[in-house]
């Protein structure tokens, strides 16, 4: 009983004390350093919030890699800053830029979803062709088979409307052309670290080869998908010379723990290729441009012809077109990281083995000595810079070992939200529904389109030959319209393509890394 009762006075004393301690401490708190308090704590509010809302890189700018500072987590954090190179010709999906940069295109939205610093479009605004020398060529074949013919007596074999109604571009440039004019660009600053390569060819393909003879389309269409591999394998070996404008710098202030995993033959075998220095391309299946308003204005063409017979064509070469891609594409990432023909760098291994890399800055091709950019952190104690920069100021080995970019590729479907919007429309006229739920959307549904057959902007047309230089404006409501032109969806269909396209796109072609901000 009696060690009952000191245990409990004493229990007692103690919860004094700390009562008695809590009331000075607040008291010399209130009295004198309550301002202190609140200052010191606004000032600690603002900069995490400041640190909170800023991007996750500062690339290009000596605060790059800051926020290595202010995690806790020990894991890598991939460089966000990423660029979207794109060629072709104009698409129904809208590939070509505005000038007046009133309209986006989907390559720009894409760029939007994904935050990227950078987006480059060679795509002319003219109809132009991946290659015009194959078409030439083919083109010449055909007319040398009409003069050589009784047309009397063949008319079928009379060929000469083609080169008269679908010409050459030769004041469009092609894809050669293209790449060219890319490559004479000078080195972009920042350098980006990822670049998603787009091709949007096809479209003007399939307008001028539904007049020709099936064998001599599909021909030209087995020739060019192999000719556009070419450009792209062509831009891969650029992509290796670091003062190319092709060139993305992935192990520019790479961590030691991402290069030894990045780099070890033994821990890539375990690693999704996602996550490995890829040359990544994204080709657009082709929509299927006999249901545009554009359509119909095609010229007629000679007996036995008729424009029927060409929407035929069309329809199966169009699914030729997305099968030779399909194709090469997957022969294409076939070639994993195998180095390219051609390549005349004696330092490296085999086909798609391990060679030099330089590991900092811009130099002279792959195994150029690359500078360091300096950084505010260098003024800092060893012990207390970043991770990400603390290895790069005492490390006199600037060099890693790592294979060749992976190929990596997507074979997209951009527009099938389209179709099914037409869909809608139609049965919406027809007041009926199936068991998907078309035709029960309300009017106001942000999926509908009140006109899907009459494009917003018309152009101009003699004979029904589409003069797209000379376009009226036809509607009131651009949004109500599916179409902006003959050929071109709306800028709100185009808009619309960006989030389920990001979706594909990242799930397809890289690996999201979980945020691990404090913030968000």
């Amino acid at each position: 009983m009696i060690t009952s009762t000191l245990d409990h006075n004493v229990g007692l004393s103690e919860r004094k004390s700390l009562a008695q301690i809590i009331l000075f401490c607040s008291a010399r708190a209130w009295r004198g350093n309550v301002r202190i308090l609140l200052q010191a704590s606004a000032i600690l509010f603002t900069f995490f919030i400041i640190f909170g809302l800023m991007p996750e890189h500062l690339d290009g700018t000596s605060l790059s890699g800051y926020k290595d500072v202010l995690t806790w987590s020990d894991k890598p954090r991939p460089q966000a800053n990423l660029r979207i190179v794109v060629f072709g010709s104009p698409d129904v999906a809208g590939s070509a830029v505005d000038p007046a940069k009133q309209r986006t295109t989907w390559t720009e939205e894409l760029c939007n979803q994904m935050n990227c610093i950078s987006h480059v479009s060679l795509v002319p605004s003219g109809h132009g062709l991946a290659s015009n020398r194959i078409y030439a060529h083919e083109l010449s074949e055909l007319r040398d088979i009409t003069e050589k013919t009784d047309i009397i007596e063949k008319p079928a074999l009379d060929y000469d409307f083609i080169g008269e109604q679908y010409p050459v571009p030769h004041n469009v440039p092609d894809f050669a052309e293209q790449v060219k004019q890319f490559l004479a660009m000078p080195p972009p600053k920042p350098i980006p670290r990822e670049t998603i390569w787009v091709f949007t060819f096809g479209s003007w393909e399939i307008w001028n080869l539904a007049a020709m003879p099936q064998d001599t389309a599909e021909k030209i269409i087995t020739t060019t998908a192999k000719a556009i591999f070419d450009q792209i394998e062509l831009l891969y070996t650029a992509a290796l010379d670091a003062e190319s404008p092709a060139h993305s710098d992935f192990w520019s202030n790479a961590t030691d723990s991402q290069i030894v995993q990045l780099t070890n033959p033994e821990t890539i075998k375990d690693l999704d290729v996602r996550t490995l220095e890829s040359f990544r391309i994204l080709i657009p299946k082709l929509f299927d441009i006999t249901i545009t308003p554009g359509w119909g204005t095609r010229l007629p063409p000679t007996f036995p012809g008729s424009r029927s017979e060409h929407t035929r064509n069309a329809l199966r070469l169009i699914r030729c077109w997305n099968q030779a891609m399909e194709y090469r594409l997957n022969d294409w990432q076939a070639k994993g990281a195998r180095k390219p023909a051609g390549n005349d760098d004696s330092d490296s291994k085999e086909a798609g083995q391990i060679g030099p890399r330089s590991r900092f800055g811009p130099g002279n091709g792959r195994g150029g000595t690359w500078q360091q950019q300096e950084s505010l952190f260098d003024w800092l104690p060893a012990s207390l810079q970043p991770k990400a920069l603390n290895h790069t100021r005492f490390n006199d080995n600037s060099m890693i070992n790592a294979s060749y970019p992976y190929r990596n590729g997507l074979h997209i479907d951009i527009t099938e939200s389209m179709l099914d919007a037409m869909t809608e429309e139609d049965m919406q006229r027809a007041e009926v529904h199936d068991s998907e739920g078309h035709g029960t959307l309300e009017r106001d549904d942000s999926r509908r389109y009140l006109n899907v057959w009459t494009p917003c902007v018309k152009p101009s047309t003699n004979d029904l030959a589409v003069d797209m230089d000379s376009m009226t404006v036809g509607c009131s409501v651009p949004n109500d319209h599916l179409f902006h032109d003959p050929f071109t969806l709306s800028n709100r269909a185009i808009v619309s393509l960006g989030p389920p396209m990001y979706d594909e796109v990242m799930s397809k072609l890289f690996v999201q890394q979980p945020k691990n901000s404090w913030f968000y």
